[in-house]
């Protein structure tokens, strides 16, 4: 998922913007106030406050439901594995020249991490934040954590090379600090709106991240403390005020000054450590809160995640496979009604809406159907459509396109054969929906028994899909492939 390339002006702090804007507004009412002009200032200092106020205002940010904790154990991780490696073994079997490795090698490792007793903590962040320092002083630390955390890994630097790096490399990052059990979100003051918004993508994909403020000794106390307040106030609701901490991975020198007894003055620069109290404070509550939780939790993410692409890599070729079937099927009832012109009734009777065409569909989805059963399917389908009146409507879009092609003038069933094809690529079409929708249910574990095949919902399908094709441009584009199937060209005459 691409994050919004941001134009410059937002990458500055929004308190920084706020205040720019609240100084212009005072700018405004002296000059103004020198003019004696009240009536002209007043205007443009409510603007200008406006607008300050705006633009720091706090956003809700979107949250991902987050599974129970009481349902998070070592039965439901096992249960998400095998429900991916049975999808990748789908994909693998209908998808051709499609790879499987990647998928596996992911599938194998979540499935070490059962075993695992120690989680690895992700780094992230923008370019100069000091996350390679940080890196480094969480490494060097001794604490109790040690027994909890088996490493830290620092994430390439987000937001780095302008928007073309940004589209490639942005995504993978977040999604390498979605699969880490924890994660670091190093900033070095107040957040810009690019990191807000990573931080946005993180939450609404449930990610939990503890928010480092690193670079904190390089602020003036009460400066430090209005920068740490206003990160809190912006993701207050989203974040507890413990999770964003102050930290100091490498603090600037110090200069210190030692007087000896006989009056002498000598200078040296000390180091002082790192201050990581607050940050490993932090990191042992939340490990302690969450116990073994952050195991199965990365698990059941994790998968859940590969499942959504796995399932828009099957929807995509079944899509594929399916509307390369209906083409088929809508020439071959265009072929039948346009050599032999038929009633309007007739012409529904006649088209590719039959058991047939449910059958093959049906095997595309894995959804199995017996002759019968599909036939009674497609007489459903066929009476909820002349229910709504879709031979008619189809009829009438198709004799408005024809009035400007020359096929009008080739046959006088050319308004029949195209209103079969019509029918039959909307019937079809449906029916990709239908089962579409049926198997993603499936996969959620939703019971629908027969339910999915009522009348009422491939009334409301049919009409979303009619809505969609009635368009000119689609329906013109079908009257095109329609005059060079059946008219010759002058090369072949």
């Amino acid at each position: 998922m691409a994050l919004p390339i941001l134009k410059p002006l937002t990458d500055k702090p929004i308190w920084l913007v706020g205040a720019g804007l609240a100084g212009l507004w005072l700018a405004v009412e002296v000059v103004s106030q020198a003019l004696h002009e009240v009536g002209q200032w007043l205007p443009w200092g409510v603007a200008a406050v406006g607008a300050g106020l705006w633009l720091t205002q706090r956003r809700k940010l979107p949250v991902a439901a987050a599974p129970n904790p009481n349902q998070l154990d070592r039965a439901a991780a096992e249960q998400a594995l095998r429900r991916s490696q049975q999808l990748l073994r789908t994909v693998a079997a209908e998808v051709p020249d499609w790879s499987s490795t990647a998928g596996q090698v992911k599938l194998d490792r979540w499935t070490a991490d059962l075993e695992r007793s120690r989680a690895t903590v992700a780094l992230l962040g923008g370019p100069a934040v000091g996350k390679s320092a940080l890196l480094g002083a969480l490494q060097r630390s001794a604490t109790e954590l040690a027994n909890a955390i088996a490493d830290y890994q620092e994430l390439p630097s987000l937001f780095v090379g302008g928007e073309a790096s940004n589209e490639a490399s942005d995504p993978d990052t977040l999604d390498a600090a979605l699969e880490a059990p924890w994660t670091l979100f190093v900033t070095a003051g107040d957040i810009t709106e690019t990191e807000y918004t990573a931080l946005e993508w993180l939450l609404a994909n449930g990610q939990q991240p503890i928010v480092a403020f690193n670079k904190a000794d390089r602020y003036l106390p009460a400066d430090r403390a209005t920068v740490l307040t206003t990160i809190q106030h912006r993701l207050h609701g989203q974040l507890a005020a413990e999770a964003i901490v102050p930290v100091a991975a490498a603090p600037a020198p110090i200069k210190v000054r030692k007087h000896s007894a006989d009056g002498h003055i000598q200078e040296s620069v000390e180091q002082p450590e790192p201050d990581l109290a607050q940050l490993l404070a932090r990191l042992q509550t939340q490990q302690a809160a969450e116990g073994d939780r952050w195991r199965w939790r990365t698990i059941v993410g994790n998968t859940g995640r590969l499942n959504q692409q796995l399932h828009q890599t099957l929807k995509i070729q079944r899509r594929d496979r399916a509307i390369a079937l209906i083409d088929q099927s809508q020439w071959i009832a265009a072929a039948t009604a346009f050599a032999n012109p038929m009633p309007g009734l007739d012409l529904l009777a006649t088209a590719a809406i039959n058991g047939q065409l449910v059958m093959d569909l049906g095997q595309i989805y894995q959804q199995s159907f017996s002759l019968d059963r599909a036939q009674a399917i497609a007489q459903t389908l066929g009476e909820v459509m002349l229910k709504l009146g879709l031979v008619e409507l189809g009829s009438q879009a198709i004799a408005t396109a024809l009035k400007t092609s020359a096929l009008t003038y080739a046959a006088g069933g050319a308004i029949q054969g195209l209103s079969a094809a019509y029918l039959t690529r909307v019937a079809g079409l449906s029916l990709v929906e239908l089962f579409q929708a049926h198997v993603e249910a499936e996969w959620e574990g939703v019971a629908e028994g027969d339910r999915w095949l009522s009348a009422d919902r491939l009334s409301r399908i049919l009409k979303g899909v009619f809505e969609q094709t009635r368009q000119s441009a689609i329906v013109q584009g079908l009257v095109e492939q329609a005059r060079d199937r059946f008219l010759p060209s002058p090369a072949a005459s």
